[in-house]
């Protein structure tokens, strides 16, 4: 169904001063896409102004976000829908909930073409690895990666010291950090197994981890509020963003990895700049605290997942 709508800013730019404009400068929730019966868990943004959101309510919806127009309706799943991925430049939109049920569906036709069962393990995320889909699951402390096309499990990663907390690749997939309630982050070759580097410094449980668009970044997340950049190539911490006061729920990368964005338990938004370790604004006007963030391809909107049971979203201008 449609949203409350305002134009999303498409064209505007920097101020005077080459920075960040302040929120007062933009039109502050431009459009709230109403549907699901329940919290929205993730998102997913596709070209052409298309984004995916899945929801406790089990189901998973398409979006066009200049409408507000709710284009499709997926259902099926048995279990809360864990991440959305799209893949084949957006044909493919990838849908893994938990007890790792990952289903394959055509965005367009809203068809299911393939689905992948038969683990036990409690979450999953959708890589690419050298141009091939593989499945990496988590268990308790370990992890492993299966082809979805055999059933195999190609790769088993051991070694942390607590439950696996967060997954996340670069974008070739050769490179896979993995967080854990031992308070360290892991980072390992998904070709060969080897592990890399041990990342530590938080002081408590790494629930998020995000690679920059270049690779070159890591970006960490923990309970005791902080942020931690990393060098993916060296293990070395670069930055630590403070601010929160309270747990970080989620972390984005703007496309041309230029601004961070993280949501906290503390009911605020805030963006970072990664090379000065920053905070550039708090924007207002969502709900209570945030669950998580999508940017759109031109780096322009934030899309913030409510604990509500609408999805709404800002015009921000990441050129800096």
């Amino acid at each position: 169904m449609p949203g409350r709508s305002k134009p999303v800013p498409t064209d505007s730019g920097p101020d005077r001063n080459g920075q960040i404009p302040c929120i007062d400068d933009w039109g502050i929730v431009p459009q709230t896409l109403e549907g699901h019966v329940g919290p929205v868990n993730t998102v997913a943004v596709a070209q052409q102004n298309r984004v995916a959101s899945a929801s406790v309510d089990q189901t998973v919806r398409l979006w066009d976000l200049t409408t507000g127009q709710c284009l499709r309706i997926l259902k099926g799943h048995t279990g809360w829908v864990r991440t959305l991925t799209f893949i084949q430049n957006g044909k493919i939109l990838v849908a893994a909930a938990i007890h790792c049920i990952a289903q394959f569906w055509d965005p367009v036709t809203g068809e299911c073409l393939q689905t992948l069962a038969g683990h036990t393990d409690l979450d999953s995320v959708v890589i690419y690895v050298e141009d091939k889909i593989r499945i990496c699951t988590s268990f308790d402390c370990q992890v492993n990666l299966w082809d979805p096309t055999t059933g195999q499990c190609i790769q088993t990663l051991n070694g942390h010291g607590g439950p696996v907390r967060a997954i996340t690749s670069t974008h070739d997939g050769k490179i896979l950090a993995i967080s854990s309630s031992d308070t360290t982050v892991k980072l390992w070759n998904s070709i060969s197994g080897k592990r890399l580097h041990r990342l530590q410094g938080h002081a408590s449980s790494v629930r998020v981890v995000v690679f920059t668009h270049d690779s070159r970044m890591l970006v960490s997340a923990s309970t005791d509020g902080a942020l931690r950049l990393w060098d993916s190539h060296t293990g070395k911490c670069l930055q630590v963003l403070e601010g929160h006061t309270k747990e970080v729920t989620s972390v984005v990368v703007s496309p041309d990895d230029r601004v961070l964005a993280s949501t906290s338990y503390d009911c605020t938004v805030r963006l970072w700049d990664p090379t000065s370790g920053q905070c550039l604004q708090v924007p207002k006007g969502h709900r209570g605290w945030v669950n998580c963030l999508a940017f759109t391809e031109n780096s322009r909107v934030m899309i913030p997942l409510m604990v509500f049971i609408d999805l709404s979203y800002f015009g921000i201008n990441t050129t800096i």
